[in-house]
């Protein structure tokens, strides 16, 4: 049963031939959007892989808008937890 408010991330790391260095999968803070949380799941295995020495990398991801954020350079200014719909000014006091 899903329970309302819970988020969960997973992510898997393999070497240049296929094989398995490492999995996590983890909760995640509830989010404003899928996209944040899928960001915020990149972000979390990015961090991982550098912090295991896994570089160079080659990141890949089943979320195109992801990817396509990432690629433009556009910012997300989702706040982890945070209720902000992405509008920064939304979040001030």
């Amino acid at each position: 049963m899903l329970k309302e408010g819970i988020r969960g991330v997973g992510f898997i790391i393999g070497d240049s031939n296929g094989n398995l260095e490492g999995a996590v999968a983890m909760r995640a803070p509830v989010m404003v959007s899928i996209l944040a949380t899928e960001l915020y799941a990149l972000k979390a295995g990015l961090l991982f892989a550098i912090d295991a020495s896994f570089i160079p990398l080659m990141v890949e991801s089943d979320c195109l808008n992801a990817v396509n954020m990432i690629n433009s350079g556009d910012v997300c200014f989702a706040t982890e937890g945070g209720s902000s719909g992405g509008n920064p000014k939304a979040a001030a006091p």
